[in-house]
């Protein structure tokens, strides 16, 4: 490694220590944290895959089920089923009777809001769930990923391998469980652009740029 890159490397660290000792003191993490939300179709996990690896940090999406089910003792396979579908909390409920668990909208919509709150102190990139609106006044930045439904199919289908057919019922079908997640959990509305700090459309915006986007957009001071 040659001198000149070694002193880029020290400076970058020198940066990254004021960015965190500013942050430390202004929200008590060290780490920066993002929460990214996504229509189904527009390669979100990948984005927040490369986002948390770009900032150092952990990305939440499977992991937020595991908090939860640790936090509540719930039945990991009952949580899985309600993850982002409230359409199957009546079915997971029916489950409960048999685990002696007790997952009603309240009470799953606390334990999740825990969940997140937890898991968000160290920082990192939570994926979904609704951790945009939990984390509204916490969060450095709020990142919604939208594109239009055809070129969304387009991906589902090459993702899963399956027809167009297949892949627009997917995305139909994950869509409106997300939406109405939002709704009935936090009573907002998904697609409402005052929910997030800065949208990405997919279809115009590439994943890499919207990657650079997202990691300089950190480097900016908040409002309010």
């Amino acid at each position: 490694m040659g001198r000149d890159t070694l002193e880029l490397l020290r400076r970058r660290l020198e940066v990254l220590g004021a960015e965190n000792a500013e942050r430390r003191e202004r929200t008590g993490r060290t780490a920066p944290l993002v929460t990214i939300s996504r229509a189904a179709g527009t390669g979100g996990r990948v984005i927040a895959n490369a986002v948390a690896t770009a900032l150092a940090v952990p990305v939440y999406d499977r992991e937020i089920l595991d908090t939860l089910a640790e936090d509540t003792g719930w039945d990991p396979k009952v949580l899985a089923r309600i993850d982002e579908n409230l359409d199957n909390l009546r079915g997971a409920w029916l489950r409960t009777i048999l685990t002696g668990d007790n997952i009603f909208r309240a009470t799953y919509r606390r334990s999740l809001i825990n969940a997140i709150l937890a898991i968000s102190t160290e920082g990192g990139v939570i994926l979904g769930r609704g951790g945009n609106f939990v984390l509204a006044g916490e969060a450095d930045l709020r990142v919604r990923i939208v594109g239009a439904r055809p070129r969304r199919v387009e991906r589902r289908a090459l993702e899963l391998d399956c027809t167009p057919a297949e892949a627009e019922e997917a995305i139909a079908h994950l869509d409106q469980a997300r939406a109405r997640f939002a709704h009935g959990l936090f009573e907002r509305d998904i697609d409402d652009p005052l929910g997030y700090d800065i949208v990405f459309n997919v279809d115009r915006i590439s994943q890499a740029r919207i990657l650079r986007m997202t990691v300089e957009e950190l480097k900016e001071p908040r409002n309010g």
